[in-house]
């Protein structure tokens, strides 16, 4: 990954990376990021006493070559893993130009520098109220790989993240992917940044997974079978009610209709409209015991 940025007082670089730091990228080793502190809300005070912003780690999108591109982090792991979710702890102190990454794309590998297949994508919604530090979750639907490529996109100047944890198992079946089936991805989708989309895989035709991994493929095969017995049920009650609607404003239309031909026939043929009220000359007649 990149190193962390310095500016003024605040250090939010990686203090305590153990690998190679070359031209300000970090490789082979690990750091902050999986040390299992959190940082608290305020980067800017110095509770612990190591310095304002220690247990963070920020990079800022004005940073020379950076302009239109996310924030780019890889992650090798011991070997052949199915992921679940990825745990991101992320600062959005927003009235300080720092905000929890608007958009992510995670890739997978089984050999290192090439990631085939389409990304899981993930959209985070802006919070603008509360400024409190935050657990974001992003969940992996159970790819499989040994490397994983997160690409964050920057919501506002700054990123600041202070620890990553990934849910995983290791897999156990024969694993294989067909690099010739799918586009290399590392050396496209690199323009700008991205509109927020939904948490969601893309998946497409051309790839395939051998013996028990191909579970991930069959998944999405059996939800839209679900989903489609679910639209036909739906489609049937809907046109169901659809009929008795339409029976009952024939009902009402032939009723209203009936007593407008009878209070016209009625008028027509001129008959006299009984009057249950005495007229104004005729005599009652009272009678005395």
């Amino acid at each position: 990954m990149p190193q962390g940025n310095r500016e003024g007082e605040f250090d939010l670089s990686d203090k305590t990376y153990d690998g190679l730091e070359e031209a300000g990228h970090l490789s082979q080793g690990l750091g902050q990021l999986v040390d299992g502190r959190l940082g608290q809300d305020n980067f800017r005070l110095d509770l612990a006493g190591n310095g304002k912003g220690y247990e963070w780690i920020g990079w800022k999108n004005d940073t020379p070559g950076w302009a239109g591109h996310p924030l780019e982090l890889l992650f090798e792991f011991d070997k052949l893993r199915n992921f679940s979710a990825a745990h991101l702890h992320t600062n959005n102190l927003f009235s300080k130009e720092v905000q929890v990454f608007s958009h992510a794309r995670a890739f997978f590998s089984t050999t290192p520098n090439l990631f085939n297949g389409e990304a899981v994508h993930f959209s985070y919604m802006p919070d603008l109220v509360l400024e409190h530090a935050r657990n974001v979750t992003i969940k992996l639907h159970q790819r499989v790989g040994r490397w994983i490529k997160l690409q964050l996109y920057f919501a506002s100047r700054w990123i600041l993240l202070s620890e990553i944890s990934f849910d995983s198992a290791p897999v156990t079946a024969n694993f294989t992917e067909r690099p010739e089936e799918d586009a290399d991805l590392t050396s496209t989708e690199t323009g700008r940044e991205y509109p927020p989309q939904r948490d969601e895989v893309k998946r497409t035709q051309t790839r395939r997974y051998r013996n028990n991994v191909t579970s991930s493929v069959i998944a999405p095969k059996l939800e839209t079978a679900g989903e489609g017995s679910k639209h036909h049920y739906i489609g049937f009650v809907i046109g169901a009610l659809t009929v008795v609607i339409l029976v009952l404003v024939a009902a009402i239309v032939f009723i209203v209709f009936r007593n407008y031909r009878i209070k016209t026939s009625a008028s027509l043929s001129g008959l006299p409209v009984e009057d249950d009220k005495p007229a104004e000359n005729e005599k009652v007649g009272v009678s005395f015991l």
